[in-house]
């Protein structure tokens, strides 16, 4: 029973959906290896029911409503974590970065970050069209898709100081490949060249760094989302995609 409320866990870590947790960090952190899918899925549902909804009231301006649902479903958490990356990024001091990472101030690299992640989403959603079934596999992909390799990015070493990177990379590491086959059905060759993208991204991160943290986590799902969604959308076939055309 404890498995599955970690489970349902994810939830409110990983999203804003309420749900009551009586669970330690270390039970949460132990099926995290689950989340991109479970989270994943709930999210992109959320994504083209808006879409749809939005589309229906106000037309084509909705796939611009995606970018204000997408944050509040996030909680603007995963945005943070890419605000303070984008600061550390730009400091040369060890130290300094790491004071980056865990204060509240935006500088001038935070705000870089965030300009280069709403031109990617502005970018992504002008390639949508009317609400289709290739629009909502496209955004369903995309959102497990971009949480798997954000959770992926744990792989390297934890970054010192940061807790609840270490937390999670223990599992992340030992259950790897449970996130590996449960995002393999959701990637087209798009989405390949999309992945291959993200993960020189998350190196470059780690190098400069000097290992991965919660807030890497952030970053990478923040900024690896538009991009999957441009990869999908250039070439859907995946066992997905495939999937969903049958039915």
């Amino acid at each position: 029973m404890r498995k599955l409320k970690a489970v349902i866990a994810q939830l409110a870590f990983f999203s804003t959906i309420p749900v009551k947790i009586d669970l330690t960090l270390e039970e949460i952190a132990s099926a995290s290896i689950v989340a991109p899918l479970f989270v994943g899925m709930i999210a992109g549902l959320i994504d083209f029911a808006t879409y749809y909804l939005g589309w229906m009231i106000v037309g084509n301006v909705a796939k611009y409503i995606l970018i204000a649902e997408v944050e509040l479903f996030r909680g603007f958490h995963h945005l943070d974590g890419l605000l303070d990356t984008g600061d550390a990024l730009m400091i040369a001091d060890k130290e300094k970065k790491m004071r980056a990472l865990k204060d509240v101030q935006v500088g001038a690299g935070g705000i870089g970050m965030t300009l280069v992640y709403l031109s990617l989403m502005l970018v992504s959603l002008s390639l949508f069209s009317s609400p289709s079934l290739a629009v909502f596999a496209t955004l369903v992909s995309a959102e497990v898709l971009a949480r798997g390799t954000g959770m992926l990015s744990l792989l390297g070493k934890p970054l010192e100081g940061s807790f609840l990177g270490s937390t999670f990379s223990k599992y992340i590491k030992r259950y790897f490949y449970v996130i590996l086959i449960t995002i393999i059905p959701f990637i087209s060759i798009g989405g390949a060249i999309a992945l291959l993208f993200s993960v020189v991204l998350i190196l470059i991160f780690e190098r400069n760094l000097g290992g991965s943290s919660g807030d890497l986590v952030g970053a990478v799902i923040t900024l690896s989302f538009p991009i999957f969604i441009i990869g999908e959308l250039k070439c859907l076939e995946s066992l997905f995609w495939l999937f969903l055309s049958i039915f």
